[in-house]
């Protein structure tokens, strides 16, 4: 089962997918270097989404 905050971080990396690092980060007001963290450490856990 995965955690409130790593089911809301999937979900804005779902975002960012379909619509882009400006749309996300005006919408979710992240930065790019997170975007592009999380997105990293979700890989490296093999799309495991508690890690």
């Amino acid at each position: 089962m995965t955690s409130k905050n790593a089911q809301e971080r999937l979900k804005i990396l779902g975002f960012f997918a379909d619509h882009g690092e400006a749309a996300t980060g005006d919408a979710f007001g992240l930065s790019r270097r997170t975007l592009y963290r999380w997105k990293q450490t979700l890989r490296q856990a093999n799309g495991n989404p508690p890690s």
